[in-house]
Order: C-alpha cells, then structure tokens, then sequence
C-alpha cells in the first residue's frame, strides 16, 4: 500500500458528518511526564488542514505507546464510536490495524443497530404515530429498543428530543422538558 500520510499519524480516519465531511489524523506526542494521543483533522490529500489544531485524546503510559495490543485496541475503539455524533466512518491509514479489521469493526456495529432498530419497530406505540403525524420524523434510535429520537416537540423541532415507548415519554435533553402521553 502506498503511504500517503507523515510516519508520526498512526490511524488516519475518515468522517462522513451531516454537514461536512473531514479526515481526521492520530499522533502521540511525549509530554513532560507522560505520552498523549492526539488528532487533528487533515486534507484528503494528507495535508494540513487550515484548523489542524490538536485534539487531546488520551494521555498514556511509555508502556501503553510501546504495547502493540494496547494500540490496536485504541484503534479498533475508534471504530465502535462511528456513528452518531462521530458520524460515519471510513478506514483510510494505520501502522496497527488492517482496513479488513476496522471494517469488521464497523460492519458488527452496524448489524447490532440494525437488529436493535428492527426491535423498536416491533414497540411502536400511537406517541410514535403521533409525533409523525405533526412532522417530528420520529426514527428508532440503536441505543435500545425502547428509545426512538425525534425533533423536538418543546423546541419546535430545533434538535432532538428521545421517546420511551416503554412509559410513553418525551424527554428534551436541553431543556430538561418532559412529557407523558
């Protein structure tokens, strides 16, 4: 495999996000007393990004950067955060995990929220229907199969708000509003 990345960038990951799209680098870097694990987003080409500013990640041991297994572990963690506010993930460097590996990672993950979404369906309540109803696309979350997430009925649909189908509850997470049907 051609290497496009500087030698200090151990994993190199690109994010799929709503709005943007950004490839995101990690380091390690020896501070006074310790290691830390670092990233900062890049170009697709391996080039700096115009906010490349470093992101502090983890602060480590001298015998967790020079441990094989504890690396790859980090690594392959990076991939069971894909989703979310993370965004999507896609595999595109490392010196301690196979693209097949990540992926693996990925493709797992990605069949636990489909059979957990599958369930959610299967605990459908009317708030559901009704909250689709007004406009608020509830969608089954992969959280569990009783949480669903919605726009916010509080906030006029400004973020999301979570649904319990097991009490029939609205609850906005930033604004502490609840609501039982």
């Amino acid at each position: 495999m051609q290497r496009n990345y500087p030698d200090n960038y151990f994993l190199v990951i690109y994010f799929h996000h709503y709005f943007v799209d950004s490839v995101s680098a990690y380091y390690v870097e020896k501070n006074d007393q310790s290691f830390a694990i670092y990233s900062k987003m890049i170009e697709l080409d391996g080039s700096l990004h115009e906010d490349d500013k470093p992101v502090l990640e983890k602060e480590i041991s001298e015998e967790e950067f020079h441990s094989f297994v504890f690396m790859y572990a980090f690594c392959l963690k990076q991939a069971e955060r894909s989703g979310g506010f993370k965004g999507g993930m896609e595999y595109r460097y490392s010196t301690y995990v196979s693209k097949e590996e990540f992926h693996a990672v990925l493709d797992e993950k990605s069949m636990k929220e489909k059979a957990i979404r599958k369930k959610s369906e299967a605990n459908r309540t009317p708030l559901i229907d009704e909250l689709k109803r007004e406009g608020f696309c509830p969608l089954p979350s992969s959280f569990n199969e009783f949480i669903w997430t919605s726009g916010c009925k509080f906030h006029k649909g400004k973020h999301f708000m979570f649904i319990d189908t097991r009490t029939n509850e609205c609850t906005c997470p930033y604004g502490g509003n609840k609501e039982k049907h």
